[in-house]
């Protein structure tokens, strides 16, 4: 950073060929579409629960009785949280150029 010397990725980047270049930006267009997407979904689901707060606070509802889940949903373990991220994630990610 601020140094004369020009860093190694600026070098491999100057380096690469324009379809290379062209893929790279496709794949980075590509990652923000979806993760405009998976912001998008999470503000809606936001939206949604404070919704919900509101409606219960109207209504008295004591915090006690309030469940994070149905009770008849078992919690996600961790293997399966891990091999969905790897699913959705793993393939989208950016090979280095």
């Amino acid at each position: 950073m601020g140094g004369s010397a020009p860093s190694v990725e600026g070098e491999r980047t100057a380096q690469s060929s324009a379809p290379d270049l062209m893929l790279r930006i496709d794949r980075l267009e590509n990652q923000i579409r979806q993760l405009t997407g998976a912001i998008e979904q999470l503000q809606f689901r936001n939206q949604q629960l404070e919704g919900q707060v509101r409606r219960m606070q109207e209504e008295g509802v004591p915090r006690g009785a309030v469940q994070s889940r149905p009770q008849n949903l078992p919690a996600p373990s961790h293997a399966a949280i891990a091999s969905r991220w790897t699913a959705r994630y793993a393939s989208s990610r950016l090979m280095p150029a």
